[in-house]
């Protein structure tokens, strides 16, 4: 059993090499839909404090301004878009069967528009944060490395950078 393993192994190198993770490469962070990943995975607030040290700060507020993003454009979007309609219907009328007066519904057009521009900005910044400290922690991975083995005429060192 042991010899069809030790085949397999010769035979399919890419089989073992997903069995075992390779801890020689270095990890790469990356941002996915609001969060951090290392090497696919998920962090933690906890991982992210252990791994960014004093960028923590940057992290939580890139997280903050990421959520009030995803917050404030829908609200926005759905107040000028009803504003919008509302007021291309005629609809925008008071309890007395009366109109709204024309300042009513550009200042309501004004509030959605003003709601949706922030939120997108907002959002924008986030992730640009987030972003941010994913590539200083990427950077600072890809510092110099040195490596001991067997070359074609001995033995070798490889310094990387």
């Amino acid at each position: 059993m042991i010899a069809i393993s030790t085949l397999m192994v010769f035979l399919f190198p890419s089989i073992a090499r997903g069995q075992y993770r390779d801890t020689t490469e270095t990890s790469t962070m990356t941002y996915r839909k609001g969060h951090l990943e290392l090497q696919g995975s998920r962090l933690s607030n906890e991982e992210v404090r252990m791994l960014v040290g004093e960028d923590y700060a940057k992290y939580c507020r890139g997280r903050k301004q990421r959520i009030a993003g995803c917050i404030l454009t829908p609200i926005g979007a759905c107040t000028l878009g009803a504003s919008l309609y509302l007021s291309y219907v005629g609809l925008i009328t008071t309890m007395f069967g009366k109109p709204v007066p024309l300042y009513a519904g550009i200042a309501l057009n004004a509030f959605g528009g003003g709601v949706l521009a922030s939120g997108i900005a907002t959002l924008c910044g986030g992730r640009s944060n987030l972003k941010e400290i994913a590539s200083g922690y990427n950077g600072i991975q890809a510092g110099t490395e040195v490596s001991f083995g067997p070359t074609g005429n001995g033995i070798g060192i490889a310094v990387r950078f």
